[in-house]
């Protein structure tokens, strides 16, 4: 595959990563350039140990974490794994926009290891295995991490009966 294929196939799931992570556009932007850039130039060293959607994803991951540590920061497709229950097809139409917001704000207010595990897991689609390998933790750590993300969501999402869709994602805990 070459470097262009990569850029086309990849380059807006690590923006969306980046983006879910910082809370900034700007910052997603410059970080999704830096993992692309950073990958181009040192893509022989690329090992193949892990399916390069992990390798893009742990990079991105890191470039996000110097982020939050820089002096800079100190100054809604995955969306769609959430299902909605409404009575009218019409009310439907009109609040699932606002249902979204709603949890997309309530995903970015989590403490970041509870987003970071609920960003990897659902939009990212890796398995707790790669999780605790892109975060460093073990695997329990992560679905610990993964349940407890899961219980403030309900809570912070309480007026609305949302449910996370295991069977469209084809997704088990």
């Amino acid at each position: 595959m070459d470097f262009e294929e990569i850029v086309h196939i990849y380059s807006k799931h690590i923006y969306q990563t980046a983006y879910l992570y910082t809370k900034n556009r700007q910052a997603a932007e410059d970080i999704t350039q830096d993992v692309l850039l950073s990958f181009y130039k040192k893509q022989d060293q690329f090992r193949r140990e892990a399916s390069l959607k992990t390798y893009l994803t742990k990079l991105t991951y890191n470039r996000c974490h110097d982020y939050k540590r820089s002096l800079q920061n100190r100054t809604h497709e995955w969306l769609e794994k959430f299902t909605f229950r409404s009575k009218q097809s019409v009310e439907k139409q009109v609040t699932d926009k606002a249902r979204k917001q709603d949890i997309l704000n309530a995903v970015i207010a989590l403490p970041i290891i509870y987003r970071e595990v609920i960003i990897l897991y659902y939009f990212n689609e890796l398995k707790g295995r790669e999780i605790a390998e892109v975060l460093q933790c073990s695997e329990n750590t992560v679905h610990t991490r993964l349940k407890r993300a899961k219980d403030l969501l309900s809570k912070g999402l309480s007026e609305w009966e949302v449910t996370i869709d295991e069977e469209a994602t084809g997704r088990r805990n």
